[in-house]
């Protein structure tokens, strides 16, 4: 199970308990297996038990803000390529005016700092790209 697709889960179990009815038994099992290893051992995170973290060893998890980060990226750089962004992002790191992407920078968080990895991103292919296309 993605990260984004444990989140929806934990909400709707959330969004069951408290209109006080009973879980139904995929989402019960789900989450006393996980509630239950946490309780026999304490260096177990509860996030990876609940999926909510990427077991690849990755960053994503399903609270990242890197994949409305990255389609907002994408949004801002059209089709002008990821040179051409490139060296607008660099511009803005060098103190020039754009609020488009200050404000994306404190939103979501920070921005990428090699054209490899804005390559990667305009064309979709980092782990939050691929959440965002699945």
């Amino acid at each position: 199970m993605k990260p984004i697709e444990a989140r929806r889960r934990l909400h709707e179990c959330a969004r069951i308990i408290a209109a006080g009815e009973p879980l139904p038994p995929i989402l019960r099992g789900w989450l006393t297996r996980a509630m239950v290893t946490r309780t026999r051992s304490s260096t177990a995170d509860l996030d990876r038990l609940l999926g909510l973290r990427s077991r690849s060893g990755g960053r994503l998890h399903a609270f990242s803000t890197l994949p409305a980060r990255d389609a907002a990226l994408r949004e801002l750089a059209g089709d002008i390529g990821p040179k051409a962004f490139f060296a607008r992002l660099e511009a803005w790191r060098d103190g020039g005016n754009d609020p488009a992407l200050s404000a994306l920078a404190r939103d979501l968080g920070p921005l990428p700092s090699s054209l490899r990895q804005v390559r990667r991103i305009l064309a979709g292919d980092t782990a939050a790209g691929r959440l965002n296309s699945a």
